[in-house]
């Protein structure tokens, strides 16, 4: 019997249990995945997010206040003056690190929420937005352009985790259709 045909069939308490667990038949059945494993999976996933959103929220709000009460609601204006400055470099780093700060939490989203890269995307910027409001409560400055980058950058880290759960996927239908699995 062929690889396919082997995976085509499958006891009907495996497919409720991949079914309740939202994994393939094949995960639970060539791979050994358990329920307990899977829960435990999905624990340490939201773990893993709130520990992010933690690790942002530090990172954002808790730096010193520097009087400044301002917002900015005009679309690529800041971008374009830091990079357009003296010294283009900081600039740089500092639309660089908007993108990369949010990059794991589009990750971690995808990964929690699902392959909905849209939902991550939008996760990011409502994150974005409610700090920006903070900051402008407390005294800093408040930019649009902040949360546009940091919401690109969800986006880049929700499309990174889709493709590598896609790749992820195929490699191993390729190892059970070489047998080298199972």
């Amino acid at each position: 019997m062929g690889p396919r045909r082997r995976l085509a069939r499958r006891p009907a308490a495996v497919r409720l249990q991949a079914w309740r667990h939202g994994v393939s038949a094949e995960a639970i059945y060539v791979r050994g995945v358990t329920s307990a494993t899977v829960h435990v999976a999905r624990l340490a996933g939201w773990f893993l997010l709130l520990a992010c959103v933690a690790l942002i929220l530090g990172a954002t709000l808790g730096q010193s206040q520097t009087g400044l009460h301002s917002v900015n609601l005009r679309p690529g204006h800041s971008i374009w003056l830091e990079l357009h400055d003296v010294d283009g470099r900081i600039g740089l780093v500092n639309v660089v690190g908007n993108v990369a700060l949010f990059a794991p939490l589009g990750f971690l989203l995808v990964s929690a929420l699902g392959d909905n890269v849209r939902r991550a995307m939008i996760g990011g910027a409502l994150l974005s937005a409610t700090i920006e409001c903070l900051q402008y409560q407390i005294g800093r400055a408040a930019d649009i352009d902040d949360v546009l980058l940091n919401a690109s950058g969800a986006l880049v880290g929700a499309i990174i985790a889709v493709v590598a759960a896609w790749s992820w996927r195929w490699l191993g239908r390729l190892s059970i259709w070489f047998g080298l699995r199972g």
